[in-house]
């Protein structure tokens, strides 16, 4: 289980297995990205009462990542 990796490899394995799981896309747009540009996002904002877990978690591109920071301000 992902929770069982030491913590300073949770994130990198986090990464990967959303990467694998979304298909190498983003969950906003659908645009193909890489592993170098993506951003980890949480599908509700720990502040908002979101769970610090993989099931609150998603990869976002550069510009879907942009735009949601910018309409939760």
């Amino acid at each position: 289980m992902i929770w069982d990796i030491p913590a300073h490899h949770r994130r990198a394995a986090e990464r990967d297995l959303l990467f694998q799981t979304q298909g190498g896309k983003c969950n906003s747009c659908g645009q193909e990205i890489s592993l170098r540009e993506v951003f980890v996002d949480h599908i509700t904002p720990r502040t908002q009462g979101g769970p610090e877990s993989i099931s609150n978690l998603q990869l976002l591109c550069g510009p879907c990542a942009s735009r949601k920071k910018d309409s939760e301000a």
